[in-house]
Order: structure tokens, then C-alpha cells, then sequence
């Protein structure tokens, strides 16, 4: 332990590749319980007390070993730290001098103009957690030397006390991290596919499970080692999903046998890739792939493997008996003859239906939409549509038809707004549609689309939002009394607002990302606008007392 000031200077870096051993080894010098550098020859009378006779106006820089090192370079292979010291026992000022530290005669740290002014020292600290590509170059059997003023700018008294060099085995305590599941969970492996309970150990309410894909990143090696900043990925369904798509913890300061877990909503893996039947879902698994973390293990960073994905629920045919009262019901309909993805049972809408009640209760103070459920579960109708794509694109309107059908068949609830999710997607003349709210005999239905383009990919990928903005609708938003209401004659652009593209409610040509909620609270959520709709006051909106 060093006490007293420590100054972090700016250096240049030197980024070489040399082979060295990365083996961990808990080792520190100087520490409590490990053998001790020898010690350090007597050092030359420069380096310590000026000259008995000085000779005025001239500098003298020396290597310097303060009280209680035993050598003008230490370090600390727990905390990952070299430091070095120096110090001017000159009479002049010395400047514009640099100091190098080298391994085996390669660079590994240069200081630029360390100021120094008469009869002074200097301590500078190199973390390796700051530099993580100097590992190499002092991990092993190496010889480190200080060099002061290597390019002889400062006139000196004494250029003989301007080095000094150590060889020993570094054994700094390097990271290692690999997949591994968390200790108390109930995970078969380090991939996993499964709800909050499985994934999280935590039971929400089921229009809050959500259904993800996890896995678990499991830290070993020194506390003080840094494994940060990481980027994973992993690729299923043909999909390759990267770090910022996951939610997981970002606590860089992980203990030994720690395990982050990353987890990724299951509908974008429906969405992204092949369509995801239930079955083995083939995974590749990399941690750490831009390798910005520097581990004693490179090889176990990679993981490839079978996941089994299971049924959420059990499928539904019928909306299934409840207590009535106003709800939002969801459905996926499937046209005649098109492909069954199984978003009602492979986790999908779960998925998509938590992540929109998070993003509302954020911004609501903690009110959700009160979902339809069935035995703690989503009540999720499906249906086979008697119609196929084909024909419904013969329609202006194609949902007008579905919407039809779906009343026909039992959905015909009016406490009751059927959120659906369809795959089918309609090109306006001048946008892609990617939702839309309609009314039936005053049955309100609010359509989610999506489609898969010839590579795959799903188009309207959004759905949390697309289907939380078509709900609104149903709710009352927007009316013409809003005071940013923005309204196109027998146009789908009616019944928005124009004042900020990042509202959910927004229509118009200015570039957004949906963030808010009635920004200013003065168009169609907790307004103060006597005798407008509030949607704040929806029946189909939690009250506070309901959480």
C-alpha cells in the first residue's frame, strides 16, 4: 500500500504482442503470506540525497525508492498495478523529460512531460484494469526496467542512476468468464428458455411473466480483477442477437462464482430469424466476442448447443369464462393456409405483453393494462381464419373482414377491446401499416401486424409499441379537443398528435423513437381539459389500487 498523493498521468501506448504465460496465480509482493522481492541493492548515493556539491541551475533525475518499497518498481498482482517513482535531486526544474517502462526492451507505458521541480518526487500507477492489453507484455517471466529521460533532453549531473530493471514471474490475477448457469436456479444448462419464474427465480402476475431467452455469464478468478466491459452474443433461429438487445445486470464489480444473467424477451427471436416452432432450437453461444476483457481462459468463451422450447400455455380455442368487467383480450389469428408461428404458444405475445406493460408502468406510476388472464395465465384465443392472405388483400381494408370474423365466432365481448396479432402486413400508398384499431357492431379491435419478408426477416418488428399505440386508440386517444390533436379526413392518420415525434401517439414526418407519453400531459393522459376524454381514466387501465 502506497500512501500519500498518486498521480495518474496521460501516456502513449505501445500495443505489442508478445507470447507470455496467463496462468492465474494468487500472488501480491510485498503482501501479507508471500515471499518478499529481495531486496534492493544499495542505490547510488543520486538516487536518494543531493550531491554534496551541487552544481547550480542543473537538474538531476534519478530512480527513487520511496519508504517502504523495496525497489523504484512495484506491484500488486492482486489489484493489478505497477508502480513506479523517480524523483529531481538536482537544483533546477525538469521539463519536457519523458519516462518509459518497458518489458524485455518492448514499450509497455510512456510518461510525456512529467514536471518536476527541485528536490521533489513523483509516484506514477499503471492499472492494468485500465489497460487490459498490457497484460501480455508483463504476464510471465519478464524483465522490466525504468528508464528516466531515455532521450537525454534534460541536462543532468548524473545520467548513471537514470534505470533501474527487475526480472521475475509475474503472475497478475487475470478473469475468466464462461457460461454457467446461476447457483440457486433450476436451469438445466447455461441457455435457457423459459418465464420470469424460470428465468429470474421471480413470479409475476401473467400478463407480467413475460417468456425470454437467458443465459447465464458465471465470473471466476481474483474480486479485483475487471471483467468489464463485456459484449456477448448469441445466435438461435438463424437470428444472431448481440449485448444491447438483452437486459441483464451492469454491475462491473463481480465476486468470485458471481453469475450475470442475460436475458432477451422472447418475441425478438420470433421475429428476427426463422420462424420459432416449438422443439430443439440450435444455439451458438459467445461471450466476450470483441475480447475486451482479457481472461486466463480464452478457450471456454464459446458454447454451442440445443435448447428445447417448450409451450408457454396450452392453446386456445375459445375465449375462456371469466368474471366480466372491462379487459383487454388477446388473439393471434392465422389466415387460412399460411404458416402457424405459434406466437400464442411459444412465448411471443407473452413476451410482447410484458414488455409493453413495462414500458407503460414507467410511465404511469406503476399502472398496466388489465389483460385478460385465465388461470394466472394470458387468456390467449387462437384462430384459424376462413379466409387467406390471398383474399384479404382483395379488401381495401383488410382487417375490416378479420374483424368480422373474429365477432362472428365469439369475440363479440363490448367490455372487452381484442388485441390481435395477425401475419399480414398491408402496404399503404405512401407507408407500411403496421397496426391499425377498427370498431365492429362496437366491439373495438386493435391489430398488431407482422410478416415475413423473403429473407425471413419479420417487417414491423416493433410490437410492443405498435401494439400499446392501436390500445390507445381504443381508449380514447386522441380527441379533437387535445391541444396538439392532428387529424387527416378518412385518412389512418387521424386521432394523433404532432407535437413530439417521440410520443406514442405521434403522426407526422419528423424522425422518432416512442418514449413518451403525452409529453406535457396535455392531449390525452392526465390532462386538465374539462369535458375531453382522459385516457388516464380508462376502464381498461389499472388504478393504483389494483397494484
Amino acid at each position: 500500500m502506497i500512501h500519500g498523493l498518486r498521480f495518474r498521468g496521460s501516456g502513449i501506448r505501445l500495443f505489442a504482442a508478445l507470447a507470455a504465460t496467463a496462468w492465474l496465480l494468487a500472488s501480491a509482493a510485498g503482501c501479507q503470506g508471500i515471499s518478499p522481492e529481495p531486496e534492493f541493492p544499495t542505490p547510488d548515493p543520486h538516487a536518494l540525497i543531493p550531491p554534496p556539491q551541487l552544481v547550480t541551475g542543473t537538474a538531476d533525475l534519478s530512480v527513487w525508492v520511496p519508504d517502504g518499497w523495496t525497489a523504484p518498481i512495484v506491484f500488486d498482482e492482486a489489484s493489478l498495478e505497477i508502480s513506479v517513482a523517480w524523483a529531481n535531486r538536482g537544483s533546477a526544474m525538469a521539463e519536457n523529460y519523458s519516462i518509459v517502462l518497458t518489458s524485455d526492451g518492448n514499450l509497455v507505458y510512456r510518461w510525456d512531460k512529467p514536471l518536476l521541480a527541485p528536490g521533489s518526487e513523483r509516484v506514477e500507477v499503471i492499472s492494468l484494469n485500465d489497460f487490459p492489453d498490457l497484460y501480455l507484455l508483463v504476464q510471465g517471466r519478464h524483465e522490466l526496467e525504468l528508464i528516466i529521460d531515455p532521450d537525454a533532453v534534460v541536462p543532468e549531473l548524473d545520467r548513471e542512476n537514470n534505470s533501474f530493471s527487475l526480472t521475475r514471474e509475474f503472475n497478475f490475477q487475470l478473469p475468466d468468464l464462461r457460461p454457467g448457469p446461476p447457483a440457486a436456479a433450476n436451469w438445466p444448462g447455461p441457455v435457457v428458455i423459459g418465464d420470469s419464474g424460470l428465468v429470474y427465480g421471480r413470479f409475476d402476475g401473467g400478463a407480467d411473466r413475460g417468456y425470454y431467452l437467458a443465459f447465464g455469464v458465471a465470473f471466476h478468478g481474483d474480486g479485483k480483477a475487471q471483467a468489464w466491459p463485456q459484449q456477448h452474443s448469441i445466435e438461435m433461429n438463424d437470428y444472431q442477437i448481440n449485448q444491447w438487445e438483452f437486459y441483464y445486470d451492469l454491475d462491473s464489480a463481480l465476486s468470485l462464482g458471481d453469475v450475470q444473467v442475460h436475458a432477451v424477451p422472447i418475441w425478438k427471436v420470433a421475429v428476427g430469424g426463422q420462424p420459432l416452432i416449438l422443439g430443439d432450437q440450435r444455439f451458438k453461444l459467445i461471450i466476450d466476442e470483441s475480447n475486451a476483457v482479457f481472461e486466463s481462459d480464452e478457450r471456454n468463451n464459446t458454447l454451442a448447443g440445443v435448447v428445447r422450447l417448450t409451450p408457454s400455455r396450452a392453446r386456445a380455442f375459445q375465449d375462456e369464462p371469466d368474471a366480466g368487467g372491462a379487459t383487454v383480450h388477446p388473439v393471434y389469428a392465422v389466415p387460412a393456409g399460411a404458416l402457424d408461428e405459434q406466437w400464442d404458444i411459444n412465448g411471443a405475445i407473452e413476451s410482447i405483453v410484458a414488455d409493453l406493460q413495462t414500458w407503460l408502468r414507467e410511465r404511469t406510476g406503476g399502472r398496466g393494462i388489465v389483460w385478460d388472464e385465465a388461470d394466472g395465465s394470458l387468456d390467449i384465443t387462437f384462430i384459424r381464419l376462413e379466409r387467406s392472405e390471398a383474399n384479404l388483400a382483395g379488401f381495401p381494408n383488410s382487417w375490416e373482414p378479420v374483424a368480422e370474423e373474429l365477432y362472428r365466432r365469439g369475440l363479440n365481448d363490448p367490455n372487452k377491446v381484442y388485441a390481435v396479432w395477425l401475419p399480414s402486413v398491408r402496404e399503404g400508398s405512401d407507408t407500411l401499416i403496421c397496426g391499425v384499431q377498427t370498431e365492429y357492431n362496437s366491439v373495438s379491435f386493435s391489430f398488431s401486424f407482422f410478416k415475413r419478408t423473403d429473407g425471413n426477416a419479420n417487417i414491423c418488428v416493433e410490437q410492443p409499441v405498435t401494439m400499446l399505440h392501436e390500445l390507445f386508440h381504443a381508449f380514447g386517444a386522441v380527441a379533437p379537443c387535445a391541444a396538439n390533436y392532428v387529424s387527416e379526413d378518412e385518412s389512418l392518420r387521424s386521432a394523433h398528435v404532432d407535437d413530439d415525434p417521440n410520443d406514442l401517439m405521434y403522426s407526422g414526418d419528423r424522425f422518432g423513437i416512442p418514449i413518451e407519453l403525452d409529453n406535457g400531459h396535455d392531449d390525452y393522459f392526465e390532462h386538465d381539459i374539462p369535458g375531453c376524454v382522459d385516457t388516464a381514466d380508462s376502464p381498461y387501465l389499472e388504478s393504483l389500487s389494483q397494484r
